[in-house]
């Protein structure tokens, strides 16, 4: 499927899915305001959350946060956004796929959701940064064999120059700790294709490293 008709597979979907400049192919966003820890996080001083790039510019206003708040909808209403999912990259075959470059995991039904999307998809590759550390205990609990080996969920720590702390065995992410493999993005002209990258997507990958933008 060329670019073209992919686009107009997305725009056919129930949900809006993003094309953010850094990274390769498609994501999911919804408003970083509905982000359950990150919301807590984001009255810390030293959080990685204290100074989200989505809750300012341009992510608050106009099509930006319609989009979000659309895609919260049709998360909150059921499962048909999962399957519009599924039919889009069954459908445009993108190779990889995250959840989400604004917004977090809802509940352990959206989680449980996400993973279904991903079982559904084999050939794509999917990641999954989150801060929700008591729904992913909750699934885990409820599923020991754990996350399909196609989706990265990568537990992000909460502090500035926090450590990882391996939780639940899971990969994770830490910002400016200097730990693990150190995220080559540097400056806002450079993405991941500049470097052929796909750490986050990787579960070899134990932590991922970023800097403070």
């Amino acid at each position: 499927m060329n670019k073209a008709q992919t686009e107009k597979l997305a725009k056919s979907l129930s949900i809006r899915l993003s094309t953010p400049g850094k990274m390769p192919g498609y994501t999911m966003a919804l408003p970083a305001q509905a982000c359950i820890t990150g919301q807590r996080l984001r009255k810390v001083k030293g959080s990685v959350c204290s100074t989200c790039y989505a809750c300012k510019g341009h992510y608050c206003f106009g099509a930006a946060k319609n989009v979000r708040q659309g895609n919260l909808d049709k998360v909150r209403q059921g499962n048909e956004w999962a399957s519009d999912l599924v039919r889009f990259l069954q459908g445009s075959g993108q190779p990889e796929f995250r959840f989400h470059d604004s917004g977090d995991v809802q509940s352990l039904a959206h989680l449980g959701l996400i993973v279904g999307v991903a079982k559904s998809v084999p050939t794509c590759k999917f990641w999954l940064p989150t801060k929700e550390y008591a729904i992913v205990n909750a699934y885990l609990k409820a599923h020991p064999e754990g996350f399909p080996t196609n989706l990265c969920v990568r537990v992000s720590m909460p502090m500035i120059g926090q450590p990882s702390n391996n939780y639940a065995g899971l990969p994770t992410s830490t910002v400016n700790c200097d730990s693990g493999f150190n995220c080559p993005v540097k400056n806002g002209q450079e993405g991941c294709d500049t470097y052929k990258c796909r750490a986050c997507w990787d579960n070899g990958v134990t932590n991922v490293n970023y800097h403070k933008h």
